[in-house]
């Protein structure tokens, strides 16, 4: 046999073999995801996303957000914000609530489609109402600082406080904020040191370094730079550049 031809035959069969790994042995939704869930334990990030396809086009709404998830970090394939904002809103318009927190939050930062601080609200709502508590404490957030809605510290509390009956530590730092600044609640550097505490008890390090203010300019608590330093230090362990700025200056 001519090498030409051995070579032409040999092309055709693996062609063939991919042709076969290709193929999607499932046929309903949840099969199809489930399997898609497999390869993905196993970081086997090009199948999963075959297979959480296969699921996502027959409007499954959890595939849809895996998919969303796999193009918005750029977990097997490049990243593209613009294909994960797709596929979030599709689950989202299915009443996903993480898809809706997830497609809440592009439109607030503007990744994958324009900035829309109304719509990053009204999505945002409909996860927090089904009790997303990043959503929750997002909310409470855009309603503290008035994005894409009249500053309302009242709403921004009572969101807060939906997010902290779930435990979340930064709704615990942010309410802490509304207490230092009196926001909507009667000003009290007494509450305000104890919900930093309870979010820095979980690790925050916005409460950290929220802590470390009350100690180094004496609100609410006896001035104490040892105790700031500290605080500042744990803050800036974690990445947060106002500690690291603070600590550097009363060094």
């Amino acid at each position: 046999m001519k090498k030409s031809l051995w070579i032409a035959l040999c092309s055709a069969v693996l062609l063939n073999l991919s042709a076969c790994s290709q193929q999607v042995n499932c046929q309903t939704a949840v099969e199809c995801f489930n399997m898609g869930i497999d390869f993905d334990k196993k970081q086997d990030y090009a199948q999963a996303k075959i297979y959480y396809e296969k699921a996502a086009n027959q409007g499954y709404a959890k595939a849809q957000f895996n998919l969303g998830i796999m193009y918005e970090y750029g977990q097997g394939i490049t990243q593209d914000y613009a294909q994960a904002f797709e596929w979030y809103k599709k689950a989202a318009e299915q009443g996903h609530a993480k898809a809706q927190f997830n497609l809440g939050y592009m439109y607030r930062h503007g990744q994958g489609v324009t900035q829309d601080y109304t719509q990053a609200i009204e999505w945002l709502h409909k996860a927090a109402q089904q009790g997303d508590v990043k959503a929750q404490n997002g909310l409470g957030y855009m309603y503290a600082n008035g994005e894409g809605v009249t500053r309302d510290y009242t709403q921004a509390k009572q969101w807060y406080e939906k997010a902290i009956e779930q435990g979340d530590a930064r709704a615990q730092n942010n309410l802490g904020a509304l207490y230092k600044e009196g926001h909507g609640v009667t000003q009290s550097y007494t509450q305000a040191k104890q919900w930093y505490e309870k979010a820095a008890e979980q690790g925050d390090a916005m409460a950290y370094g929220n802590l470390g203010i009350l100690y180094e300019k004496g609100l609410g608590v006896e001035k104490d730079l040892t105790k700031a330093k500290k605080y500042y230090q744990q803050a800036c362990n974690s990445d947060e550049k106002i500690a690291c700025d603070r600590l550097e200056k009363i060094n």
